[in-house]
C-alpha cells in the first residue's frame, strides 16, 4: 500500500539536491519509503532498488539522478526504529525480500549496512533479481577495523554529545572529498535515528557474519570501493572480492566510504554500464509521475 501522490519535502534543512520527492508504502507490516527522481523512467523490468547505509536514507542517492531516465531507480529507506527485538539486518531484509518479490527481475544495490541487508537477500532471492551491486561493502562485522568496534558503546551517549559528534562522523564516513552540501545531508539524515536504534544498527552489523551465504549468490556481482575507505579498509574489500571470483570489482582512487555522494560521476559510470549489461533493453520511456 502506497500514498497515491508523491509527498514534496519542504525545504528546511535538507541541502539543494537532496530534495527529492517520495512516496510511503507499507510491507510486510513496516513503513518503507521510497524516494522519487524528477522524470525518472518508470518501467518494473528495469528496477534498480537501492539499500543506503548505517544513518543514510534513500535520499543519499540523490546523485544518481543521472541514471534514472534510464533505469528505474527506487531509493529505499525502512523504518527509522526497527522491530524490537530482533536483528535490525535480518529485520530490513525480510522486508526488503518481500518488496523485491514485486518486481519483475530488479538489481539489487546495498552500501555499507545496506550491503549487509543485500547480501542476506539476495541470497534468498537467487535468480530472481538480475545483479547485485555492492558499493563500500562488508560482510562479515569482523571486516571493520576495531578502533571503530571499540566505539559502539559511544553510540549510546546522551542525545546532545551523538548530536554533536555527527559532523565529525560524516568528514571520517565521506572522506577528504565530499562536499560540504552532501556532509551536511549525512549530518542531517543521522540525527534522525534514536542514541538507542544506531547501537543497535552496529551491534548488529559487528556480530553478524554472511561470508557463508556469498556462494549462493547467482547472478553478476560489481563491487566498488574507495581508496580512501577509513571505515572498510582496502584489504578488507579486496578479501571480500576474492570470495566472489565472477564478481567484478572497481576501486575510485580517493574516494572514502560513500563514492557514490563524493564521485559520482565515475560511480554512475560503473553502475550504469553494469545495469545496461545485466538489465533487458528499454521499452518505450514511462516516467514517473
Amino acid at each position: 500500500m502506497s500514498t497515491e501522490r508523491p509527498v514534496l519535502p519542504t525545504r528546511g534543512e535538507i541541502p539543494e539536491g537532496f530534495r527529492l520527492a517520495f512516496r510511503d508504502e507499507e510491507v510486510d507490516g513496516l513503513p518503507l519509503r521510497r524516494f522519487l527522481f524528477p522524470d525518472g523512467l518508470h518501467d518494473p523490468a528495469r528496477a534498480v532498488v537501492c539499500v543506503p547505509g548505517l544513518a543514510a536514507s534513500g535520499r543519499s542517492f540523490a546523485r544518481q539522478a543521472p541514471l534514472a531516465r534510464r533505469f528505474d531507480l527506487r531509493p529505499l529507506t525502512g523504518p527509522l526504529a526497527m522491530p524490537f527485538p530482533g536483528n535490525p539486518i535480518e529485520s530490513l531484509a525480510r522486508v526488503l525480500v518481500d518488496y523485491l518479490h514485486r518486481l519483475d527481475r530488479p538489481v539489487l544495490l546495498g552500501t555499507s549496512f545496506g550491503s549487509l541487508v543485500a547480501i542476506s537477500a539476495a541470497a534468498q532471492l537467487g535468480q530472481r533479481i538480475s545483479g547485485l551491486v555492492l558499493v563500500s561493502a562488508l560482510a562479515s562485522g569482523m571486516m571493520v577495523p576495531r578502533r571503530y568496534a571499540a566505539f559502539s558503546g559511544a553510540m549510546l551517549a546522551p542525545r546532545p554529545l551523538a548530536w554533536l559528534a555527527a559532523p565529525a562522523a560524516a568528514r571520517v564516513i565521506g572522506g577528504p572529498d565530499l562536499d560540504e552540501a552532501a556532509r551536511r545531508e549525512l549530518v542531517r539524515e543521522s540525527r534522525l535515528i534514536s542514541s538507542a536504534e544506531m547501537f543497535r544498527r552496529v551491534s548488529a552489523v559487528l556480530s553478524t557474519d554472511l561470508f557463508a551465504l556469498l556462494p549462493r549468490l547467482q547472478v553478476p556481482v560489481l563491487l566498488v570501493h574507495g581508496t580512501k575507505d577509513r571505515v572498510i579498509p582496502l584489504r578488507s574489500a579486496r578479501k571480500l572480492a576474492d570470495h566472489l571470483p565472477a564478481g567484478r570489482y572497481f576501486e575510485i582512487r580517493g574516494a572514502g566510504h560513500t563514492p557514490y555522494l563524493s564521485h559520482p560521476v565515475q560511480f554512475n559510470d560503473l553502475f550504469g554500464g553494469f545495469l545496461e549489461q545485466v538489465l533487458p533493453a528499454a521499452a518505450p520511456s514511462v516516467h514517473a509521475p
